[in-house]
């Protein structure tokens, strides 16, 4: 187990040496990047445009009914919390899930609204068993980071967004002389802001898969990690590289938002872990 906290300890700090690098040198080629790459009519842009921000209402949803269910059966303020908490991120969870498609494919209303409803009553019964299976605490745990996470790929990157309000590529008349840099704070505010990018912090939300294991028996093998990081990866890729094509956002903006939703799996996860430990 120390070996195990080690290696991860590890890996998280190369990570961060990484991330560092890259936005040291994406800030002075961001532009150059954006000139590059820029097809406003990408197949490839539009699909994972729609598709990006999918993991966060099914993981959403997921993280919101565990956390509700593995709460403690108890009447106590802890568990009245949880319960009110979980709740009002389930409903939100659902509309917003709904409302991101729809607003992209308007046609998707109806398959939308049944493909929530589904997921909302697939996640019950799977929570319920997993609950029976004696895994409650491994469930609350993996709930509490969850949610957590998609409420940092939201609300952490609206906060940033609201006093960094870096115009996005497509809308800059003369890219050469109105680009800004991602740390420039800009005295007038952009309502839809570029920095950092809300569908890459949303994207990276299906890292997600990596906590299965941990209330999942069946899935703590090699094999399943092992598909669970390359399939989380490439999916994230593939959205940060699909808002650049698009001119929607800049490389430092989407490197940026995919590590925010990761940093902050990370650092609750053993949070948690170390609570679980105390009590």
């Amino acid at each position: 187990m120390e070996k195990n906290s080690f290696n991860q300890k590890k890996f998280f700090l190369i990570g961060i040496c990484i991330f560092i690098i890259l936005m040291g040198i994406f800030t002075f080629t961001d532009l150059k990047i954006a000139m590059w790459i820029y097809n406003p009519n990408s197949i490839f842009g539009r699909v994972f445009e729609i598709i990006g921000t999918l993991p966060l209402p099914i993981v959403g949803v997921f993280a919101c009914v565990a956390l509700i269910i593995s709460s403690e059966c108890k009447f106590c303020l802890k568990t009245i919390i949880s319960w009110i908490f979980g709740v009002i991120l389930l409903g939100y969870n659902l509309l917003v899930g709904t409302i991101c498609i729809v607003y992209q494919v308007k046609e998707s209303l109806i398959p939308m609204v049944l493909f929530m409803l589904i997921w909302l009553i697939v996640s019950i019964l799977l929570c319920l068993r997993i609950v029976r299976n004696g895994k409650r605490e491994e469930l609350n745990r993996a709930a509490i980071v969850g949610v957590v996470g998609c409420a940092v790929a939201v609300f952490g990157v609206s906060y940033i967004k609201s006093f960094v309000s870096r115009e996005r590529f497509y809308r800059l008349a003369d890219p050469l002389k109105d680009f800004t840099y991602w740390f420039e704070i800009q005295s007038v505010k952009i309502q839809d802001a570029s920095f950092p990018s809300g569908h890459s912090a949303q994207a990276a939300v299906s890292f997600f898969l990596m906590f299965v294991p941990t209330f999942a028996k069946k899935f703590d093998t090699l094999i399943y990690k092992r598909i669970a990081i390359v399939f989380a990866s490439v999916f994230t890729l593939c959205v940060m590289i699909s808002r650049m094509v698009l001119g929607m956002h800049f490389a430092t903006d989407v490197l940026f938002g995919a590590t925010m939703t990761i940093i902050t799996y990370f650092v609750m996860w053993h949070i948690t872990g170390w609570y679980h430990k105390k009590i």
